[in-house]
């Protein structure tokens, strides 16, 4: 009988660096650099995103 490896636990960390543009009219722009160029990469970074946004917003330390 085979054992089941998870996967998850064998992933290195992702490493991406974001620059975020804000103009004085509000606009916004959004490079992240090294991020693969796959529908999944792009929704991890999101959700990442999302929960940076609101750990900054709260001044919560980086978890």
């Amino acid at each position: 009988m085979s054992n089941v490896v998870n996967l998850g636990e064998r992933r290195p960390d992702v490493h991406w660096t974001v620059h975020i543009t804000q103009g004085w009219d509000g606009h916004l722009e959004v490079f992240v650099e090294d991020i693969s160029d796959d529908l999944e990469s792009r929704k991890r970074a999101a959700a990442a995103l999302r929960r940076a946004a609101e750990a900054i917003e709260h001044g919560e330390p980086s978890t």
